[in-house]
């Protein structure tokens, strides 16, 4: 959804106003002239997302003003004030935004630095980095916005992504303390998620990383916790459990596309994964 705006919109309520009414996510784009701005003095219910494109933002607070330009991500937090508007000496302000709740499991990852109380900034100095990211809000906002079936839960997917990817900038980020993933281990990760159904193994995989095959598993499993196969196989269950939650593909197929060419040998992974058969997925989706 793309918004011009060209508006100052202020709410004098100061208690915090509920954004989310119709599902878990509300999200947009503005492509923001001079005169346009926001303040909700209460702030929201939910947490607020910004990620700027291209023009400046600023967002003020009580001890002054934050100026935010393409490659920042912002987020606000529950009851925290907003108030934003595009940069004068600019002129115009293109950000997406998102409000919405985040599952617990995915506040670790909204633990930002903060200029200011409650609005945490990130800053992406990786132009590959950002445009991966910015993609996924992209797609969170079409996801949420386009009426398909699931449509919140695959925008959720897609913006978790975004701040899966933002976690590697963040200097409070564990990840980010353990250093950065490592940009040949990075070429055979994405490699992978292209392509489950082939038949990887840690040789093909250190190939592609230009690694021999000790140093690699070395790599790997200081860089992302655990060894190659079985960040693999998890990457494969996890796809294998989405498509037959989300889709209609037989059982076999599913099994093929994400590299079991054995139904039974996959039925076995798969509950020794998940505690329960393949076809259970099916069974438990509502109606």
């Amino acid at each position: 959804m793309s918004t011009h705006a060209d508006r100052h919109i202020s709410y004098g309520d100061r208690r915090p106003q509920t954004m989310l009414r119709d599902g878990p996510l509300l999200t947009g784009r503005f492509d923001a002239v001079a005169s346009y701005g926001c303040e909700r003095l209460g702030g929201t219910t939910d947490w607020l997302l910004f990620c700027t494109i291209a023009g400046a933002g600023i967002l003020r607070h009580t001890g002054g003003e934050l100026r935010i330009g393409p490659g920042t991500l912002v987020r606000y937090a529950p009851g925290t004030r907003q108030d934003y508007r595009t940069d004068p000496a600019v002129g115009c302000w293109r950000f997406h935004w998102i409000h919405w709740l985040p599952r617990p499991e995915v506040l670790p990852l909204l633990v930002w630095p903060e200029p200011a109380p409650g609005i945490g900034l990130l800053t992406i100095n990786d132009a590959g980095v950002f445009t991966r990211l910015a993609d996924r809000i992209a797609d969170a906002d079409m996801r949420a916005s386009g009426g398909a079936h699931h449509g919140d839960l695959l925008a959720l997917n897609a913006l978790e992504e975004a701040l899966l990817w933002s976690a590697e900038h963040n200097p409070l980020s564990p990840s980010h303390r353990e250093g950065r993933l490592d940009p040949r281990l990075r070429a055979a990760v994405e490699r992978v998620a292209r392509d489950l159904a082939h038949p990887w193994d840690v040789a093909a995989l250190a190939a592609i990383a230009g690694l021999s095959p000790s140093r690699f598993a070395n790599r790997f499993r200081a860089c992302l916790g655990e060894p190659p196969r079985r960040w693999l196989e998890r990457m494969r269950l996890e796809r294998a459990r989405r498509l037959l939650r989300d889709g209609d593909l037989p059982i076999h197929v599913v099994a093929e596309q994400v590299g079991y060419m054995d139904p039974l040998h996959f039925a076995v992974r798969y509950r020794a994964r998940w505690g329960h058969a393949p076809s259970h997925e099916r069974r438990a989706r509502p109606k």
